[in-house]
């Protein structure tokens, strides 16, 4: 049969060649231009900060596997399309006049060269640049250390399925891509030129076109025994059963594991009849063989290990599944650092029956509550310690401890930052963002436990504030900070130019009339024209060029978010999501705890990361949405606030991941032996990984696989109260209390009540200690099974419900106040009963100066509320006189001793009675309180206002005894407000 003759492709004149070139050059510029100078920017800020081992490392890495994967996808994609085009048929039949493939047949024959290299090329490309993006597989198998743990089915160490295994999976997948590339191109490249036509009955398949598709057919099937292989050491993290726990079931391990090694050796077989089949030239033989794969696959893989899971497993899962459970159990618990050797469980009775004597003497726990939320006191420390408009605070304060005069204190923290977003439109030029507003200044902290006074009149606007202790360029607080300016920071957007040629006047806005000069070493050298025309093309900013305040001993700032610099110094870490400052021997540094994490870990519980860190707390960054099975806490980070210094101390050299990482990048990580101990003592137990930790505590606190099987006795984390979000977890907080056993001093720890599963009673109490000496404790109070001690919502409803508490919160709503409530802390006090506490703040609606100020305080004890003008009043309604003694008074505490007798709620509360009037007329107002408290528990509205007359009548004669007093130079009470 004669060929048709070929078409050829029109080709292009020399000037249009020239022109493509010349496009194709320019468009290369224009990706790999910019490309290449972020590069170059990069390498400089990691030069800066002292990590470009990190860089250069990572680069490597990924350059390698760049160039290895492309090779071989790339190379054994042309060998195949080489095969192929060699073998081809010599003569090339024509079905019709119109074969469509012969236009392309005559291009590639016409361009050959560019074809046979330009498609493998190409291919190879995408297939390198995708392959780049797994350099921390590639790493950690080179550098994996052992755990010294193993598996409970296979013995292996559990580095194998952390290093190893993601290794192995990572290059079968390439070998599966490049087979099915492989095997495409030269399917295509037969059809092209004739080796393979779909003309006729079944078509044709030229004879060298059957060997080498067979061969790779054959190879694809013995990859996939491969893949059988190792899907037995998957089956250690099966999702069968699955939420109940994770890891190898009955069936997995019966029925599945077993169909495993059928299915390999059926597979083994089947590449070898493509083999043979390829050698015979029969494809009978390979096709009876895939047959019998597929149905093996069918049969044994799925319809035998569901028959199983059907007729014997579910029947009898409590039995069946016990072993798996236990396993599963023990796993998750090493994997979360949640076993005996960390978690301390102590029973507790929780019976309210403490004394008033047996509460004051609870110093270390009374005396330190906390009454300022840090999610809510944003605006307050805006609006007074902002003191100019492009200064501010993050959205979320933080919670620390500070020594000051002897005295561990609570305190709320946070640095005046340079806030980029703030500057008024005017102030919005490019010198003023980049040159002269380069810097935040000062430290600011307030008391957790305390106000400047008591906010007695709602209305006055007067009290209920922060105590702030102020560290700047102008003022020395409690908290002595030798180098107040802050050039790193949550709220720094916009790089910023410091320094100029020597002998320059200061430029940097410092306060009013007074300005600075940076002398620090962050920030990249941009003295020299090259560098300067780098920034200027990496911003697009000529300014950076012309401008002359920029001289020989100017920085360039960038990067200055603390969590950033420690993702990009450290990118195998998980940054926490809330960096918090320290002032540490002088020097304000911002705090990042670093996660380690392994997505599988045999037969532990797996967790989705962002959602278990989730609650209602914002100006948190959430974690990625990354499923995890082993988590630790191995890294804490420093950066330095003023020079950018970024410092990874390793505080678990135990753990695994960690030594592999180290391994990978050595002299990057400081030994926990050079912590100092001024820094050691700011140390945090990180929330997330409480979180974390408590959510799995909810579950694996459970022994026994039968109880586990069964949920009788899990717990859950309670909602939180004080936002109406019944699906959203309250978060835990930082406390300065007593141990939670009640013996020993007051630490810094982390708290959470948790409730039991799907019920609102309370159910246990968790508590991690912070302090250098038993950082890391986790104690757990197990309240009895039998017992109804009332959890955060139920409290929350109570003070919801009190007639006295609604009755204040509604007319403050009707007088254009917004009511919001602060953190509803869980104390445990006194060795029993647990002590519920809830700063409630006011803040004036629709006005933009507005800010939140403490107005009351409810506390909440056995089945007793307290509500009060200060803690002291709130504890006394609840515990009666002497209690209030205990607890830190507002500044002007000379106005305002506790109450010696119950008080009314909205009452203020009266100075020590000074006449026989006075105290007679105290008298007269605890007798009526106690009147009201029964009136409203019998709900006999009669006897509710004879006793709001008696109490009205009582506060009056105070009123008139203290006036009295007063103009005799004895004891002053401000005014009462009877029945409020």
């Amino acid at each position: 049969m004669a060929n048709r003759p070929s078409v050829g492709i029109p080709a292009l004149s020399r000037r249009g060649r020239i022109l493509v070139a010349l496009g194709v050059a320019a468009l290369v510029v224009l990706i790999t231009g910019s490309r290449l100078i972020g590069t170059y920017v990069d390498w400089l800020w990691f030069g800066e900060v002292g990590f470009r081992q990190v860089f250069s490392t990572v680069l490597v890495t990924r350059f390698v596997q760049l160039a290895v994967v492309g090779l071989v996808v790339g190379g054994l994609l042309a060998l195949n399309l080489t095969i192929a085009y060699r073998t081809r048929p010599v003569f090339v039949p024509v079905a019709s006049p119109e074969d469509p493939i012969a236009p392309y047949r005559t291009g590639i024959v016409q361009r050959l060269r560019l074809v046979g290299v330009g498609v493998p090329v190409a291919v190879g490309l995408i297939a390198g640049l995708s392959a780049q993006t797994d350099w921390q597989t590639v790493q950690l198998f080179l550098n994996g250390t052992s755990f010294g743990t193993q598996d409970p089915v296979f013995g292996l160490d559990v580095g194998f399925y952390a290093f190893e295994l993601p290794f192995y999976q990572l290059l079968l997948s390439w070998a599966f891509v490049a087979i099915v590339i492989s095997f495409l191109g030269a399917l295509v490249t037969h059809y092209i030129f004739g080796g393979l036509r779909l003309a006729g009955r079944g078509g044709h398949l030229s004879g060298p076109a059957r060997v080498q598709l067979a061969v790779l057919a054959g190879i694809f099937v013995l990859l996939k025994a491969v893949d059988y292989f190792l899907d037995r050491y998957q089956l250690l993290f099966s999702s069968r059963n699955e939420p109940l726990f994770t890891g190898a079931t009955y069936t997995d391990l019966n029925a599945v594991m077993p169909a495993k090694i059928i299915l390999l050796c059926i597979a083994v077989i089947c590449a070898v009849a493509f083999f043979v089949g390829a050698v015979l030239r029969n494809l009978q033989l390979p096709a009876i063989a895939t047959v019998l794969l597929l149905l093996s696959s069918v049969l044994v893989g799925a319809a035998w290990p569901a028959i199983l899971q059907q007729f014997s497993v579910t029947p009898n899962a409590n039995e069946r599944e016990a072993p798996s459970i236990a396993r599963n159990i023990e796993a998750t618990r090493q994997a979360y650092r949640i076993t005996d050797q960390q978690v301390e469980y102590i029973g507790y009775t929780a019976q309210a029956e403490a004394t008033p004597a047996e509460v004051s003497s609870d110093t270390p726990t009374i005396s330190n509550i906390r009454l300022l939320d840090p999610n809510i006191l944003e605006q307050t420390f805006t609006q007074l310690q902002q003191r100019e408009n492009f200064f501010g605070f993050p959205e979320k304060l933080d919670i620390d401890r500070y020594t000051v005069d002897g005295e561990l204190q609570e305190y709320v923290v946070a640095v005046r930052e340079l806030e980029s977003a703030s500057l008024a439109e005017n102030q919005r030029t490019w010198i003023n963002q980049h040159l002269r507003y380069t810097h935040g200044n000062g430290f600011v902290a307030a008391p957790a436990n305390q106000v400047d006074s008591a906010l007695q009149d709602p209305n006055s606007g007067d009290g209920g504030y922060p105590v702030f202790t102020v560290s700047d360029t102008t003022t020395e607080g409690n908290i002595p900070v030798d180098q107040p300016r802050i050039y790193y920071g949550e709220l720094i957007e916009d790089y910023v130019v410091v320094g100029g040629e020597p002998g320059d006047a200061p430029r940097e806005y410092d306060s009013d009339g007074e300005n600075f000069t940076y002398t620090g070493e962050g920030g990249v050298p941009v003295g020299g024209w090259l560098k300067r025309l780098v920034f200027a093309a990496h911003y697009g900013e000529r300014n950076l060029l012309f401008n002359q305040a920029i001289g020989s001993e100017s920085r360039i700032i960038y990067n200055q978010d603390p969590r950033e610099r420690v993702e990009r110094v450290a990118p195998w870490l998980t940054a926490d999501g809330d960096p918090y400052p320290a002032v540490v021997d002088g020097k304000i540094k911002w705090i990042i705890d670093g996660y380690t994490t392994l997505e599988n870990y045999p037969y532990a519980q797996q967790t989705v990361l962002g959602e278990a860190t989730q609650d209602t707390l914002s100006g948190v960054q959430r974690l990625p949405d990354e499923e995890i099975s082993y988590i630790r806490n191995s890294v804490k980070a420093t950066v330095d606030a003023y020079d950018g210094t970024v410092t990874l101390y390793a505080v678990d050299e135990t753990d695994p991941v960690l030594r592999a990482w180290m391994n990978i990048f050595p002299d990057t990580v400081t030994p926990a032996s050079e912590i100092s101990d001024s820094l050691r003592a700011h140390f945090r137990y990180p929330e997330d990984l409480f979180k974390v930790q408590r959510q799995m505590l909810t579950r694996y606190h459970v022994d026994d696989p039968a109880v586990f099987f069964s949920q009788n006795n899990f717990w859950d984390v309670p909602s939180d109260p004080t936002e109406n979000q019944s699906t959203v977890d309250q978060p835990p907080y930082y406390v300065l209390a007593g141990p939670p056993d009640g013996t020993g001093p007051a630490e810094f720890q982390l708290t959470s009540a948790l409730v039991s599963l799907r019920r609102e009673f309370l159910s246990a109490y968790v508590s991690v200690s912070s302090d250098p000496e038993n950082y890391g404790k986790i104690k757990v109070l197990e309240l009895p099974t039998d017992s109804q001690t009332l959890g955060p919502q139920q409290v929350q409803t109570r003070f919801d419900s009190s007639a006295e508490v609604s009755r204040e919160l509604n007319l403050l709503r009707q007088s254009q106040t917004d009511v919001r409530l602060g953190n509803l802390l869980t104390l445990p006090v006194a060795g029993g009963g647990l002590l519920y506490v809830e700063p409630v703040y006011i803040e004036r609606s629709a006005t933009e100066t507005s800010f939140p100020q403490l107005n009351r305080v409810l506390v909440f004890y056995g089945d007793r509320l307290g509500y009060g003008v200060t803690l002291a009043q709130a504890l006394e309604d609840v515990f009666g006189a002497g209690v209030g003694a205990a607890v830190a008074q507002p500044e002007d505490q000379a106005q305002l001793e506790p109450d010696p007798g119950p008080t009314a709620p909205g009452l203020p509360a009266p100075v020590q009675p000074a006449t026989p009037d006075m105290a007679q007329a105290v008298a007269d107002i605890g007798t009526a309180l106690q009147q009201l408290r029964s009136a409203q528990g019998s709900g006999d509205f009669t006897a509710q206002g004879q006793a709001l007359a008696a109490l009205d009548a009582a506060a009056q004669r105070y009123q008139q005894a203290a006036n009295g007093a007063g103009s005799d130079g004895g004891a002053q009470a401000p005014p009462a407000e009877p029945g409020g």
